[in-house]
């Protein structure tokens, strides 16, 4: 008996996320019409209700680092819970309706031709399947992609995820000694994110503490600046782990 869970999504961003999750922890393959998601972890629990919520804690990981590297705008939902018997009959769990789905103009793959003649071919969402089984044993990494996921990144949560690195990287200067962002880039963005006059009801803070920047950083700016330091901060984190997916 095994167990399979039915997700739906923007089409592009489960193709890319076939190519990326085909190990034994995590794989996800289209069968037929559907995409499947399974893993040697939901046959250790063997209950509907246990394995419902090791694959939302997979789907809020995979969303994250999906917005991240992918830049998803709709989540991948889990639409349904199979569990297959060794003669074929097939139970279902109904769980949620399949989300709407979008296109955009984004390759599920990029293919890097050199000068001496040779390619590589780069799939956007390769690093997903380490980076969820590093949240299994990081709590920051499991709070940043949950933060990731949760909705828009305004500026409260690019406070949030700044935050949770900030932390990991014992304070600003950390993150600056890496080269991931200049201090300067890093003031403006707090200074802008808790003031009210420069952004209005979307600040942190319902009061001015200080004064106003005089050319608060722009709402696309932050994004840049923190989606910059949060890719260069999973890959060292993944680099210095032990965490090796299965295959």
């Amino acid at each position: 008996m095994s167990w399979e869970i039915r997700i739906s999504g923007d089409p592009l961003d489960l193709r890319m996320l076939e190519n990326a999750c085909n190990g034994l922890n995590l794989t996800i393959i289209k069968h037929g019409d559907e995409y499947l998601l399974s893993s040697t972890e939901f046959e250790a629990l063997n209950e509907s209700e246990k394995i419902r919520e090791k694959a939302l804690e997979f789907l809020e990981f995979i969303n994250g680092a999906a917005k991240l590297l992918l830049d998803s705008r709709n989540p991948i939902e889990m639409d349904a819970l199979y569990r297959r018997h060794a003669d074929g009959r097939r139970d279902t769990y109904i769980f949620t309706e399949p989300a709407e789905v979008h296109f955009r103009g984004i390759a599920p793959s990029i293919t890097v031709s050199r000068l001496d003649g040779s390619t590589e071919t780069y799939h956007p969402a390769d690093p997903i399947p380490k980076w969820i089984g590093l949240a299994s044993k990081d709590e920051a990494v499991a709070s940043a992609l949950r933060l990731l996921s949760c909705g828009a990144l305004d500026w409260v949560n690019l406070y949030r995820i700044f935050e949770v690195i900030m932390t990991d990287c014992q304070g600003l200067n950390g993150i600056v000694s890496k080269g991931w962002a200049t201090k300067k880039a890093l003031t403006l963005f707090k200074h802008t994110a808790n003031s009210p006059t420069a952004i209005g009801t979307e600040s942190r803070h319902g009061t001015e503490n200080n004064k106003p920047p005089p050319k608060p950083m722009t709402l696309s700016e932050a994004k840049s600046l923190i989606i910059g330091i949060v890719q260069p901060w999973l890959h060292e984190k993944l680099a210095n782990s032990d965490f090796d997916q299965q295959t």
